[in-house]
């Protein structure tokens, strides 16, 4: 073997590392399953060098492929697509289980514009997403500079693993920390993040707030209604809180039976007893659905909150925060009130 051949060897030995490297790091930096969709579609449009990529995932009947998410040039977004698995392409790649290389116009791809189907006018390279158990879906990558080179397809495919392993994680991170009636966090998830949150106060400057709040009089709902109203009217008030607190930094969580309780990390307790309040009217103007008209229900909170120059521990911001939803119930319902000593 000469000096140029290994040098070139060694060459793409080294960016396959760096490729294997940058995306385990990325892929990792999340549990959320749409952004890791984002971040994938970034990961392979830079790797593979292409200005289209989209993502399938294979739908809970197992006989669809629903889009994921897809990007063009600058622009990433998610549409409502699906096709079937039988009788097309991606379900050949889905059941084949291993790359192909697609003719240009054998498989129309939606447009982010306009949400229409249009062939694309370039080959098409399809990656099947292989997790450790099952395969979660395809990836189309096309509009490249250049033919695919085999290199490229063994790189590619095993950034795939990487995406679908990491996909596969991020399922079972969200069924183990995730409430399967509200769609909020679990308690015990709130006890693992107040903890970290209250750690990162000891080594930095910086704030701390804590909502919990219950739903007013739910026993009626229960015992006049049902249960299934009742788990309905939980939902409407996790969207509720979910609409009204900030996505990717508040921690909304189902702390038991119908009280909840929000961690809002950089918040001190007026702008904690702001979104409380926010809170509050929403529930009050929100109409529930019942079993023949609407349901009027309301919420009271109570507000605590700590900083890094006088740290509460996890305990005693609970209980401060617990304490203010007592007076709250106490005050007449459908009221904020904030600890005080």
């Amino acid at each position: 073997m000469n000096n140029v051949s290994s040098a070139a060897e060694l060459t793409d030995f080294e960016m396959t590392l760096f490729a294997l490297n940058y995306a385990t790091r990325m892929l990792a930096s999340t549990h959320d399953p749409q952004e890791l969709l984002y971040i994938a579609l970034d990961t392979f449009t830079d790797f593979a060098k292409v200005e289209r990529a989209a993502i399938f995932l294979l739908a809970e009947d197992e006989e669809h492929l629903r889009l994921g998410a897809m990007q063009s040039g600058a622009e990433v977004t998610s549409l409502e697509y699906q096709l079937p698995v039988d009788g097309t392409p991606l379900g050949m790649v889905l059941k084949a289980h291993h790359p192909h290389l697609l003719p240009a116009a054998s498989h129309p791809i939606p447009q982010p514009a306009k949400g229409e189907l249009t062939p694309d006018s370039e080959p098409m390279l399809c990656l099947p997403l292989i997790g450790r158990n099952t395969t979660l879906g395809v990836i189309n990558l096309t509009r490249r500079k250049g033919e695919f080179t085999q290199h490229d397809i063994n790189v590619l495919t095993v950034v795939a693993t990487l995406v679908a392993v990491n996909l596969e994680n991020a399922r079972l991170f969200e069924q183990a920390t995730t409430d399967g009636l509200t769609g909020l966090y679990v308690r015990r998830y709130f006890e693992i993040r107040l903890h970290e949150e209250l750690m990162r106060l000891r080594r930095r400057e910086g704030c701390l707030a804590l909502i919990m709040c219950d739903l007013d009089h739910f026993k009626r709902v229960n015992d006049t209604y049902g249960h299934q109203v009742g788990d309905c009217v939980l939902q409407e008030v996790a969207g509720l809180l979910q609409r009204n607190v900030r996505h990717g930094v508040d921690i909304p969580c189902r702390y038991g039976g119908e009280e909840f309780v929000i961690v809002l990390p950089e918040t001190d307790l007026a702008a904690a007893e702001q979104v409380a309040e926010r809170l509050r009217a929403a529930a009050e103007a929100h109409s529930f659905p019942g079993p023949q008209e609407p349901l009027h229900l309301t919420l009271s909170l109570g507000v605590a909150a700590t900083s890094s120059g006088n740290l509460l521990s996890e305990q005693e911001l609970v209980h401060r925060a617990d304490s203010a939803l007592y007076r709250a119930k106490e005050a007449g319902r459908n009221c904020v009130c904030r600890w005080s000593e």
